[in-house]
C-alpha cells in the first residue's frame, strides 16, 4: 500500500485498501501507512470503522471533513466541541457548502436549547437555492419542532405545510407530527 501511495498508483492503492480492510489486523496496517503517509481522509474512515473515535476525529479535522468530525463529536456526547468545529467551518465554507453546516450546527444548538439561533441557521439553510430535496427535508423536520419549542405553533404549522410539499406522509396535524 506504501508503495502504491508513493508511486501515486491510486488505483492499486484502493485496491490493496480494501483487500486490507477485510480483516481488522489489515485494517489496522492500512491506517498506519495511511496515517504516515498524512492521508486523513481515508486513515480517519478506517480509524472510524475500527472504534478509534479520537484518532478519526484528528483525521477527519485534518481532511477538512468537518461534518464528519462533528458527527462523530455529538456521537460522543462533546456538542460544544462539535459546534465550535462547525461554526468555524460555517465561516470559511463556501457558499454551496453552508447548508449542511448550518443545518448540522441548528441542530446542536435546538438539543442544547438555543432555539432562535438555530432557526436562524435553518432558515438560512433551507433558503439555499441549490439544496437537495433530501436536505430540504431534513432541514424543516428539524424547522418545525425548532419553532414549536420556542412556542411559535403558527410559524412551525407554515413550516410543516412547507415539509408536507416535500414530502406527502408527513402528518398534517402539528401536534401529530410532533408526536411522531
Amino acid at each position: 500500500l506504501r508503495y502504491a501511495l508513493e508511486l501515486r498508483d491510486e488505483a492499486a492503492a484502493a485496491q490493496l485498501q480494501a483487500e486490507l480492510s477485510a480483516t481488522d489486523e489489515g485494517a489496522r496496517a492500512a491506517f498506519e501507512v495511511l496515517e504516515r503517509m498524512r492521508r486523513h481522509a481515508e486513515a480517519a474512515a478506517l480509524a472510524e470503522r475500527l472504534g478509534e473515535t479520537a484518532k478519526a476525529i484528528d483525521h477527519y479535522t485534518r481532511a477538512r471533513k468537518d461534518l464528519d468530525a462533528a458527527r462523530l463529536l455529538e456521537a460522543a456526547g462533546r456538542d460544544r466541541d462539535a459546534g465550535r468545529l462547525l461554526e468555524r467551518a460555517l465561516d470559511l465554507a463556501a457558499p454551496a457548502e453552508k447548508p449542511a453546516y448550518q443545518l448540522a450546527l441548528g441542530r446542536i444548538l435546538a438539543r442544547r436549547g438555543a432555539y432562535a439561533e438555530a432557526a436562524r441557521l435553518l432558515q438560512d439553510a433551507r433558503r439555499h437555492p441549490e439544496l437537495p430535496a433530501a436536505l430540504r427535508a431534513e432541514t424543516q423536520r428539524h424547522l418545525v419542532a425548532t419553532l414549536a419549542a420556542m412556542g411559535l405553533r403558527d410559524g412551525a404549522r407554515d413550516a410543516l405545510l412547507e415539509l408536507r410539499a416535500l414530502d406527502p406522509s408527513v402528518p398534517a396535524d402539528l401536534d401529530a407530527y410532533l408526536r411522531a
